[in-house]
Parts: structure tokens; C-alpha cells; sequence
């Protein structure tokens, strides 16, 4: 697995930034969308895991829970689009974008966390 550094300045946090990244939108946008979906379900915030869950399915994502010691950097990936929710087994909770067994995101040491799920694109239509 390689790493891409990728972070637009209009993609404030990293699910902004990893939407950003699979959709092509600017980050104002995305959260724009993200809010009123927080909204519709009657949640607090855009950054609830069911929020960007739902998001991620209305993009065609399908998840796999993958609680295990297998760090990002050992995924074995096809060269798809994938949104992976992962922590450091502590306390920092973090939502990043591979393609095509890229990581994109603002700090190489994020290939070292571990993934709680990861979501895989269905088909190649948003694989950039």
C-alpha cells in the first residue's frame, strides 16, 4: 500500500476529506449535504458513525467489520475504492479514502491505525 498525501483546505476534517476524495465535491458541499442527512435522521451531528455510514451507502459503499490486528498498511485490497474507519486502539477515531491501493490523506502515519470497518465501493463508477 502506497501513500498519497491529499488536504484540500476546504475539507476541514478527515470525513470531509475522505468524501472529497471519492466524490470529487469541495468539502463546503459535502458537508452542506452531510448536515441536512444528520438532520433527516434526527441526529446531533454530521460525524455520527450512522451518518457517514448512510452517506457512504447512498454512494454505493457496502461495509465489512474487520475488528482484528491487521494495521492499514497490511490490508490486502483489490484496486477498488474503499472508506476505512479506523482508530490507534485508544482514543483517535479516523476516516480515510484508498483507491486503488493509495491512501489519501495528511499524514503517512495513518497507514499504522487500525481499521474497525471498511467500506468497498460496489462498482468502479466514483474510483478516481
Amino acid at each position: 500500500m502506497k501513500f498519497n498525501f491529499y488536504n484540500p483546505k476546504e475539507a476541514s476534517n478527515c470525513i470531509l476529506r475522505s468524501f472529497s476524495k471519492i466524490t470529487g465535491k469541495n468539502g463546503m458541499i459535502i458537508e452542506t449535504e452531510l448536515k441536512d442527512l444528520a438532520k433527516q435522521m434526527d441526529k446531533n451531528d454530521y460525524s455520527d458513525i450512522e451518518v457517514f455510514e448512510k452517506y457512504l451507502e447512498q454512494l454505493g459503499f457496502e461495509k465489512y467489520n474487520c475488528l482484528n490486528d491487521v494495521k492499514i498498511k497490511d490490508l490486502n485490497l483489490d484496486n477498488l475504492t474503499y472508506s476505512i474507519f479506523c482508530w490507534d486502539k485508544k482514543d483517535y477515531y479516523h476516516l480515510v479514502t484508498i483507491s486503488e491501493n493509495i491512501l489519501y490523506d495528511k499524514k503517512e502515519e495513518t497507514l499504522e491505525l487500525y481499521p474497525i470497518s471498511i467500506y468497498k465501493l460496489r462498482t468502479k463508477e466514483l474510483d478516481k
